[in-house]
């Protein structure tokens, strides 16, 4: 199922296998929605034809998470309409689906519900080999949130740009999540004080003690919208 939170009014071209959108001004090109749910439905029935269920039907859907979402066809209006649906009429769409399985081979749910379980885990990639680079490739220092400058300094609990004169007390925590997301999960002060340019052990404990809290604080959240 893919899902398109967009408002205004929505146009699939069948023809041509476009997607747009307009707001009443300026109208937008996106992927189209079919093609790409259609790519892992291709991708997901490969999947549990090498886990030995080669007969699993799979539909592809596309979700317009907004009822206020104007949908417009070109082309072939009765392939959108068994396709593409607004959000809340999915679970009927998904009814009728199970009513028309009914009568035909049995699914083994709960067989591919534990399989896709067991195989799920988190997409680890070395982007720094990935990319033939080393961690002493990338630069030092803190980059100003307002004019981009690298090399903000550390004043009194703030970070103050020697090019803009902004200051900006978390402006460390952009540098932090770039070596998380490229080098690893971990670092160590001496590492840090490096990253940071910013030889004051104690002054960086407590950022990295901050920012523990910070992501842990916007892990939370993010849960919560799940």
């Amino acid at each position: 199922m893919e899902i398109k939170n967009f408002a205004g009014i929505v146009t699939f071209d069948t023809g041509i296998k476009q997607f747009t959108r307009g707001d009443g001004g300026k109208e937008v090109g996106y992927r189209y929605p079919i093609t790409q749910a259609e790519f892992q439905q291709l991708k997901l029935g490969r999947w549990l034809h090498a886990q030995g269920f080669p007969n699993i039907p799979i539909h592809p859907l596309i979700a317009i998470s907004k009822s206020s979402t104007i949908i417009e066809v070109i082309g072939d209006a009765q392939e959108i309409a068994t396709k593409v649906h607004h959000a809340e009429y999915l679970p009927k769409k998904i009814i009728d689906l199970k009513t028309e399985q009914t009568g035909q081979n049995t699914i083994p749910h709960e067989k591919i519900e534990k399989l896709l379980l067991r195989s799920s885990s988190a997409h680890e990639v070395d982007l720094l080999q990935e990319h033939s680079l080393r961690f002493s490739d990338l630069l030092p220092g803190v980059c100003c949130p307002y004019c981009g400058m690298l090399g903000m300094v550390r004043g009194h609990n703030t970070w103050n740009c020697t090019r803009c004169q902004k200051k900006d007390k978390n402006a460390h925590l952009a540098a932090l999540t770039d070596y998380f997301f490229l080098v690893g999960p971990y670092i160590t002060n001496s590492i840090a004080q490096h990253l940071l340019n910013h030889p004051e052990k104690s002054s960086i404990t407590r950022m990295l003690r901050g920012a523990r809290l910070h992501y842990d604080r916007c892990f939370r959240r993010w849960w919560k919208k799940r």
